[in-house]
This record gives structure tokens, C-alpha cells and sequence, in this order.
């Protein structure tokens, strides 16, 4: 069975429904998938499917990068597709998410994942699956970051265990 997006295509039609433009840049992020000159544009999907190509390609990503993945990954893009406000939400529930620079940041990273087809579609987007494997930590983990304290808070709470204990 063929993985759609919510436009009923899948990875193969929406990467042959790239602009030129779109396509050079793809191939110039990921040049491992354009070496040898592939023969079609199948042989070109298969590539840019390749766990050891997803793998080169996330090699570059920064722990932004990462988290939306997992954002993403939570979100169920993998089997489904997704609107980025749903992993968006996500980041914000785990607490990542502080300012208009984080959103800006987001945006960046969605476009960043886009650009090297490991994010496809078109308003409702997909996860190849071979993506979230690249994540360093267990995929879930932020669902949990809300109950963690923040770095500004530590000192404080140190000091309340402290007075705590020393009753």
C-alpha cells in the first residue's frame, strides 16, 4: 500500500510534482541521491528514501531540527497527514515554545525539512518514517519535558529542598 497525503498523492507524485527549482535545490542538500545520475525519477525516489541517505541528510540537523521531527512524529505524520500547527502545538504543550522567535524558528525547521524531502506534501504534510529513527533520543520524551524544571528555576528550587530538609 502506497502512503498518501491529504491531497490522495504519494511520495513519488508529490516529488515529481516539484518545481525545477525545488529539485535542484533537493539535489543540492542531498547530493548522495543525485550520484550516479539516477536513470529515472523512480530510481531518484527510491534514493531519496534510503535510510543511509535520511540518515546523511539528518546529519545536519540541529536539536531544533530534531525536536520537530519528534513533533511531528507524535503527531502521527508518519502515517498520516498532518497539518505543522499540530506538531507545533506539540512543542509548545512540552514548553519549547517561548517567543515569536520560536514560532519563526519552527517555520524555519519545517522549511529546512521540506527542502530535503524528508517532509512532503502540501498544507497537511508527511513524515518519511525513516526520519524519526534519526532522532538520538526515544521519540515520546517530550511529552514529558513539561513536568521537567526549568534551568532559571533550578537554583530556586534548590534552595526550597534545602530550607525542606533542614526542618
Amino acid at each position: 500500500m502506497k502512503r498518501q497525503n491529504a491531497d490522495g498523492n504519494t511520495f513519488d507524485q508529490w516529488l515529481m510534482g516539484l518545481s525545477d527549482n525545488q529539485l535542484v535545490t533537493l539535489l543540492s542538500l542531498r547530493p548522495d541521491v543525485a550520484v550516479p545520475p539516477p536513470l529515472n525519477v523512480a530510481v531518484l525516489c527510491d534514493r531519496v528514501r534510503l535510510r543511509a541517505s535520511v540518515q546523511r541528510a539528518m546529519d545536519e540537523a540541529d536539536y531544533f531540527v530534531l525536536s520537530v521531527v519528534e513533533a511531528f512524529s507524535l503527531a502521527g505524520a508518519e502515517k498520516a497527514p498532518v497539518t505543522p500547527d499540530a506538531a507545533w502545538q506539540i512543542i509548545r504543550q512540552a514548553g519549547l515554545a517561548g517567543d515569536a522567535t520560536t514560532a519563526l524558528g519552527f517555520d524555519e525547521r519545517v522549511e529546512w525539512l521540506r527542502q530535503r524531502g524528508l517532509l512532503w506534501g502540501g498544507k497537511e504534510v508527511r513524515l518519511l518514517p525513516e526520519v524519526s529513527e534519526c532522532v538520538p533520543w526515544r521519540v515520546g520524551r517530550m511529552r514529558q519535558l513539561n513536568a521537567v524544571v526549568p534551568v532559571a528555576d533550578v537554583a530556586q528550587r534548590m534552595a526550597e529542598l534545602s530550607e525542606a530538609n533542614a526542618k
